[in-house]
This record gives structure tokens, sequence and C-alpha cells, in this order.
């Protein structure tokens, strides 16, 4: 094992800061993500160019942390990453990620684990994965995959997949949302016995004694079997005769007398803005009266669960109230929550404190572990006091997180623009890759954080999306020009119309009304504006520059669509309507991420809609003439399309998928994706050398750029970014 410190007490945030250096939390001794003084040297005949300190790469992150288990002792917490195809091994002593555990051979494209369960003797984890149908076995004394379980054959639908373990640790039963439930032997790790049922089970739980297991399912108003585990097979059902669809993102847990089982509703209907829409109940069973007996209400999608170990108490984790509940289980009361004490302040943190999950309890009784999917943080708890008292960061950031890359006609250099994203002190700017030897070889420090950015058509010449938009000159990385909108709104994205000497930029926001800024490069001055309905953000030029195409993204106020301008008039010509009506084997694929590209001949404009949809719009007629569904070459999973780019004869189309973390990389003459491509975490804007041997991916979450070799479609570099000091 190799120890390293990652853990963060969150020193960024002032209110905790000065917590800490008041006493009222304990002070640890912190790592810094940066290591001392080690400096790169200026490019030679620019003089004042700002050094880079190089950041040191963490060999532990882990994204969306989806569980926590808990060592018997007490001495390790094991976290399952969703989104990093690994699990983090977590000393409770020190609070440091001291070991990870690979998951990328666990199954045919890693393992997304969605749950976990660890034997009462500590001596093997078990992954139940969301994506490909495998059940992964960790080796918890060398912290290696042991085995994998196949268990597609009964795993129809692709999506959850659960996992209970038996009190004695002699079975895992594994509800894979279908009719039939693996048994696991975990002496062998090899699948005994299967479990029919009259209907999908999507959730499991044993008995105190283990002579029973209860398997959920949600036909008739909701349902569960009780299992006689000696001879596996269904003995009884409880009809709990709800009006609601329950949410198979749920838990459930049974009371140490073995009387009665507690149910979570899972999701809720309402999101963030919402919290208190949709069922949001914890529902109490009796086992002898096979009935619901009790109602507990719980704002927010109460997803997992974890009693006291005197049944008294459950505590509930939640997907969209920033809460963890504290339920009496005999008065069917909620009595209260966790006090966050300052950490995680709002504005910007408050996306730490959504989407909790797992819940493990310490076995001093008073300490527990809660893995948070959104803020990649495993967030600490005072069971008694009822309150956070720290966080372990899994995904620190150092002020880099890049946005988008380009790359000028010689190829000799790629841009990267970085944000100061929450970390305090860090500034922004474009970092420039050396693309001969892919390092980091000087920065342009910029503010505001920038965004996308065109290149004009000889690459002398950068233009930045922020407010103000900057011109800088590529030969001497110098800005040239600072154009203010006062738009009062984000500023997304920039195009450029060089025969018309124009440049459009995009600004909006999901509830506020937006635009596009026409700025006239002879005099840098914004000469109009167009309105193109709510929220547009992304935008592509035709290649003869006389059309450009805006991505109208999803708002509160319509489905989005696809906006095209003719830039000699300035004047709209054309409105695609997201085509959320269609067959239902497709879906509603109203517009959601921003994806937007057009191939090389300018034939085609690639319009993302949905999370895992392009449109592919016919430029001479502006009609939709193919729908691509991207979510089969990633099946079981978000993939939320963030670019497209492709090499120089359109033959191939590279997907970024935002919430897959992997490019698909799609043959434009049939269709056909030949090939995935892992790469970083959140990994939004791709460009390819005009040569087409690499391609250059910027990966947000874990602030560097994956290097893809384009004749063998895998990763032959990562860089890590530092943001310009």
């Amino acid at each position: 094992m190799k120890p390293h410190r990652w853990v963060s007490w969150l020193a960024a945030v002032p209110a905790l800061a000065a917590l800490l250096g008041c006493g009222l939390i304990p002070a640890i001794d912190r790592d810094s993500s940066v290591t001392p003084s080690a400096t790169l040297p200026a490019e030679p005949g620019i003089p004042g160019t700002p050094t880079l300190q190089a950041i040191a790469p963490s060999p532990y992150r882990g994204l969306f942390p989806s569980d926590v288990e808990i060592a018997p002792d007490g001495a390790r917490v094991y976290v399952p990453c969703y989104g990093s195809d690994n699990v983090l091994v977590i000393d409770t002593a020190s609070h440091e990620v001291v070991d990870e555990v690979d998951l990328s051979e666990a199954g045919p494209s890693g393992l997304y684990a969605i749950d976990a369960v660890i034997t009462p003797d500590g001596k093997k984890l078990y992954l139940a994965d969301d994506f490909t149908g495998m059940i992964g076995v960790v080796d918890t004394s060398t912290d290696q995959v042991s085995s994998s379980i196949d268990v597609r054959e009964w795993w129809p639908t692709g999506k959850s997949n659960r996992l209970a373990i038996s009190p004695d640790g002699r079975f895992v039963y594994a509800a894979v949302e279908s009719n039939q439930v693996p048994v696991i032997d975990v002496a062998t790790d090899t699948v005994v016995d299967i479990i029919a049922f009259d209907s999908t089970v999507y959730l499991g739980a044993f008995s105190p004694d283990g002579s029973r297991a209860y398997v959920v399912g949600q036909p008739h108003g909701g349902t569960v079997y009780v299992v006689d585990t000696s001879t596996r097979t269904v003995v009884d059902r409880i009809d709990l005769g709800l009006e609601q669809q329950l949410q198979t993102q749920a838990s459930m847990a049974v009371s140490p007398d073995g009387a009665e089982i507690y149910l979570t509703s899972g999701f809720n209907e309402g999101g963030y803005e919402h919290p208190e829409t949709g069922i949001n109940r914890v529902f109490v069973i009796s086992v002898t009266g096979r009935s619901l007996v009790g109602e507990i209400e719980v704002d927010g999608g109460p997803h997992r669960m974890q009693l006291s170990p005197d049944g008294r108490l459950a505590y509930v984790s939640t997907a969209d109230a920033e809460a963890v509940y504290v339920l009496d289980l005999a008065s069917r009361t909620n009595i209260g929550r966790f006090d966050w004490d300052g950490i995680y302040a709002e504005p910007d943190f408050r996306f730490k404190r959504y989407d909790l999950r797992g819940i493990g309890f310490l076995p001093d009784g008073r300490s527990a572990y809660l893995a948070g999917w959104d803020g990649d943080v495993v967030i600490l708890l005072d069971l008694l006091e009822r309150r956070v008292t720290g966080a372990i960061e899994l995904n620190p950031l150092g002020g880099a997180a890049p946005a988008d890359v380009a790359i000028p006609p010689d190829g000799r250099v790629a841009y990267v623009t970085t944000s100061a994203e929450l970390v305090e002190g860090a500034s922004a700017g474009i970092v420039v890759i050396d693309t001969g030897d892919n390092t980091a070889t000087r920065a342009i420090p910029i503010q505001p954080d920038p965004r996308r950015m065109q290149l004009a058509p000889d690459g002398s010449t950068i233009y930045v999306a922020s407010d103000p938009v900057l011109v800088i000159d590529a030969g001497t990385d110098e800005v040239v020009a600072s154009i203010f909108l006062g738009a009062g709104s984000t500023v997304h994205d920039v195009v450029l119309a060089p025969d018309q000497n124009k440049l459009y930029v995009s600004h909006g926001e999901k509830a506020t009304s937006g635009g596009i800024s026409v700025i006239d490069l002879s005099s840098n001055t914004v000469e109009k504006e167009i309105d193109v309905g709510q929220f547009p953000v992304t935008m592509v030029v035709t290649p003869d520059g006389r059309s450009i195409y805006v991505n109208r993204v999803l708002n509160p106020h319509d489905v989005g669509g696809l906006v095209i301008i003719d830039t000699a008039t300035d004047q709209i010509v054309a409105t695609i309507a997201s085509p959320i009506d269609t067959p239902e084997e497709i879906g509603p694929i109203g517009a959601m991420t921003c994806g937007l590209a057009i191939s090389p001949d300018g034939a085609y404009v690639y319009w993302t809609a949905g999370w895992q949809y392009i449109n592919v719009v016919e430029v001479d007629s502006n009609t939709i003439v193919r729908t691509i569904e991207v979510e089969p070459a990633l099946p079981g999973i978000h993939v939320a399309i963030s670019s497209i780019g492709f090499l120089s004869d359109g033959s191939r189309a590279y997907i970024v998928c935002w919430d897959a973390g992997y490019v698909v990389v799609m043959d434009t003459r049939t269709w056909e994706f030949i090939s995935i491509i892992r790469v970083g975490f959140r990994p939004g804007a791709i460009a390819l050398a005009p040569d087409d041997s690499f391609a250059y991916v910027t990966n947000r979450h874990s602030e560097d750029v994956s290097v893809i070799d384009l004749a063998t479609n895998a990763v032959v570099d990562t860089i890590q970014l530092e943001p310009p000091r």
C-alpha cells in the first residue's frame, strides 16, 4: 500500500477555516494539493510569462461515491466509487485514504459499483455493478479483486443491482431487477441457486436470525416477498397497498427483534428545487401482522438507511433535501436532522450536500461515515450530537478545472481554458500544452473564468468566452482587447464569422433571458443583440461562415431548440424544435446537454439532445435526417454528451460523455459504434490534432487532459493541470 494524504477539512471554506482556528472542530494536519515550488521554465522569448507550479497527481481519487462499508473492527472504511471504477480505502484513525482497489478488470468495462456489502468477518467485500451485470469480490487482506461473478443471465434490464448478505456471512442475495434472485455462495463465489418470483424485485434484506429473507417488488402497490432461506422458496407475501410506484433507488432494514421491516421510498420526483414532491416516506411493515402499519414523512427522497444497534432510531440519507434525518421508530416520527455546522456553506458548496447515499457506523456507536455522491466526498457524522464534523475529499480540486481545448493548424500546441472552480485564491486562465512532449509549458492568466474559446483560422488569435470577452494574440500571449457585454448572465461560447469580421457570443441562464451578442471585430464593440429565446449555450459556424447554429438547452420555459442565424443579415432564418414527440422506443429527447458540432465538410450539424441522443441535421435543408442513441454503446448509465470531434475526413466521430467518463467512437458511414475509450472524471471538450494523430480531452473534475492515440483508440498520456499563478 502507498499511503497518501488526500484528506480535506475544507480549509477553502472560510466558515470552516474559522471554526478550525477557534478549536471548535479538531484541527488535523493537512497536506496541500500542490507540491512546493517545483516550477516549469517560461518559454524563451516571451518576457514575463507566468510559471506553473507542478501538481503531484493523486494516486487515489474517487468520483461518485455510492456507498460506505465499515470493517468489523472499525479500522477501515471501504468506499466504492461509481464514476472512477475503484474502491477507496480510508483509515479511520487518521482519516487518510490509504489504498485503492482497482476495478478496471472486474467486468467487461470495469465495474460501476452502485452497492456494497462486507462479510461479517471482514474478509470479503462484494460490489454490485449498475452497468455490466457483474458482481466484484474484493479480498480485503490485499485490497485486490479476487473474483468476478457474472449475473447477466438473470439481469435483463441493465439497471439496479443490489446486494444483501446473510447474518452468518455464508450467502449473498443479488436483487438484479428481474423476477429471479441469484444466490451466491461466499465460500466459492459462485451462483448456487436462483429464487424465482412472480414479479420484478429490486431490493432485499435478512431477518436477524437469517431464517427469512425479505425481497421487495413493485407490482400491485408494492409487495414484500418472504423467502425461507433453508429451502430458498417464497413462503409468503405482504401486499402494501400503496398508490404510488416505489423507486428502485431505495433501501430496507429489519428491526433487531425481527418484528418490523423499514422501507424507504427512494428518490423523489421534484429534484433539488422541490424536495417535498413525491412519495417521500419511510414505510413501517409488520412481519407478524403481514401489513403496512405506519409511514414516516421524510422530504427530499429518503434514500439509504441505517438502524441504531438497539433498533430505536433510523438514520436516513436523502437525495435532494441536503439532510440526514433521524427517525424515532417507536413513535413513528421524524425527530431531527444533522446540523452541517458551517461545513459546505452556501452557495458554492451546496452541491456537496445533495445526493447523500450509504451510511456506515463505527463500533464506538458515536461516529458514522456518509457517502456524498454529488460532492465526491465522505462526510463524517457525530451520532450523539447530530452534527457533521468533517469531510474527506475524494477528488480534491487544485483550481485547474479545464473547460475547453483548441489546437491551431500547425498542431504544435493545445490551448486549455481552466477555471478556478471552488478553490479560494486560485486563478483562472489558459494553459498551453506542448503537443510534442505533452507538457504544460506556460499559462495565460485570465479573469473572470474562461469557458469556451475559438481560434482564428490561421491560429494567430484566441477568442475567449468570458465577460469581458477577451481577444488574445497567440504569438505574444497578450490580451489585446477586452469587450464588455454587460449581459448580466453567464457567457458560454464564442464563434467567428471571418468573412463578416464578426464574433458571436452566447450568454444566458436557465431561468433568465439570454441572447447572442454580435461583436464587430474592426472596432471590438457590440453592434447587435439577437434574441434567440431562453438559455442559448453552444454554437457552431458552417465552414463558409454563412450560418451560425445555436443550441438552446432545456430550461424552465421550454424544451430548447436549434436556432439558425444568417451571418450576413444577423437574422434568424430557421428554428428546429426539440423533437420531444418521438416514438416510444426512442423516448423524449428534449435538449438536456449542450454538445454541438459540425462535420468537416459542413454538410451536417450534430446536435445533442436528452442524455443520450444526437440529432443529425442536414445543413442544406435544416431538417433532422437521423437520430442516434448513444446509450447502447454504454448500456445502463447516462452518457450526457458534452462535445463531439471528427477526423479530418469526417469518417469517425468522437463523442465525449460527461456522465459516463468515456469517449465513444462512431463510424459516421455506418453509424456503428466501434470503440469506447475510458478517460478522466467529467470529460467536457475534445480537440483533434490536424494530422489526425491524437485527440486531447479535458476532464473537468480530475483536472487533467487525456491524450488519445487515434490509431489505437487508447489513452497514451494524461496531463495533470495546475492553474496559472
